[in-house]
């Protein structure tokens, strides 16, 4: 009863841990960063914006290019305490 249920990709992201998604949702960021060849533009400048809309994730992935001109502060935003 519980495999049947699991087989059910609706059911089975609900149990999912978060954790567990959001680090799926990054490794297919990554992935598409390099499937891109967004590694290889002249001035290492490439930047994906990566949206899962069933994780509820979003990436900004950036080459070093970009990460020597911005503060990391651009990347995690402003604070919410």
């Amino acid at each position: 009863m519980v495999a049947l249920a699991l087989s059910h990709p609706k059911l089975r992201f609900y149990v999912v841990p978060r954790r567990a998604k959001h680090d799926r949702a990054h490794s297919e960021a990554m992935r598409q960063f390099f499937a891109q060849g967004l590694d290889k533009t002249e001035h290492r400048t490439g930047v994906l914006i990566f949206a899962s809309v069933a994780e509820r994730y979003a990436e900004i992935v950036a080459d070093a290019g970009i990460n020597e001109k911005v503060t990391p502060q651009v990347w995690t935003g402003p604070s919410t305490s």
